[in-house]
């Protein structure tokens, strides 16, 4: 629904009415800051994306497990695949992981 702020009369758009305030005018009303709000947000997502890349490497360095690499090892194992060129290339991929 399109509003007009009882008190700046600026137009503005929202399906929850701040009792006829645009979101300026009701944050100045609030004393809420939005530039120091804003502010919060972005250091938060600067922390979560740093969170999120040191959660991807503690994974790629965490690697397979034991159990996990010997199934896999027998599953691509060139024997089982008639000498296939991937399944040797694969297998020693397997391999050579620690």
């Amino acid at each position: 629904m399109i509003h007009v702020c009882i008190r700046c009369e600026l137009k503005y758009t929202s399906d929850y009415p701040r009792a006829g305030l645009c979101p300026r005018c009701w944050a100045e009303e609030n004393q809420i800051n939005l530039g120091k709000l804003a502010r919060g947000l972005i250091d938060m997502v600067e922390m979560l994306e740093a969170d999120l890349v040191e959660c991807q490497r503690a994974a790629a360095r965490a690697g397979l497990s034991p159990d996990l690499k010997k199934r896999l090892l027998m599953l691509a194992h060139p024997d089982k695949h008639g000498g296939s060129p991937l399944a040797t290339r694969v297998f020693q991929e397997l391999r050579g992981m620690q």
